[in-house]
């Protein structure tokens, strides 16, 4: 799991930079301090979920500062990111636990819908350990 938020932290970090250094000047909207944004996408990001939200309000905040048109174009890849974030971590997930991805794309779904956030963070975890359980008694 934790292998697992290292390579969504630096993908996160990847599209950041991207978006930050190439599609923002693009569309004539420099935010200033990108580095410092880029660098605090990756520390950020290996917290799960709250690190997310902090680099979504540090950004869009930042992005206001320019205008609300960078405010509202860094809120909208910051959902875009996240969501991306899910296929990422149940591919990560799922080759070093053996889980395929929709299993674990379901079963993070659910569990965010029943608990929230800790929901998602924790469905990984307990779905890999109740597939090794099962698998042991030899019920799967």
């Amino acid at each position: 799991i934790v292998a697992a938020q290292f390579w969504i932290a630096t993908f996160n970090t990847c599209l950041t930079a991207i978006f930050l250094l190439v599609v923002m000047p693009a569309l004539s909207m420099r935010l200033p301090y990108s580095s410092v944004l880029i660098a605090l996408t990756f520390v950020a990001g290996m917290i799960p979920i709250v690190g997310n939200l902090l680099c979504n309000v540090v950004m869009t905040i930042v992005g206001l500062s320019v205008s609300p048109l960078a405010a509202a174009a860094c809120l909208g890849f910051l959902i875009l990111i996240h969501k991306a974030e899910y296929l990422i971590n149940a591919k990560v997930v799922g080759a070093k636990t053996h889980m395929g991805v929709w299993e674990l794309l379901s079963v993070m779904f659910v569990a965010e819908a029943i608990f929230g956030p800790a929901g998602l963070v924790a469905a990984p975890l307990f779905y890999a350990y109740l597939k090794k359980e099962l698998f042991a008694a030899r019920l799967i």
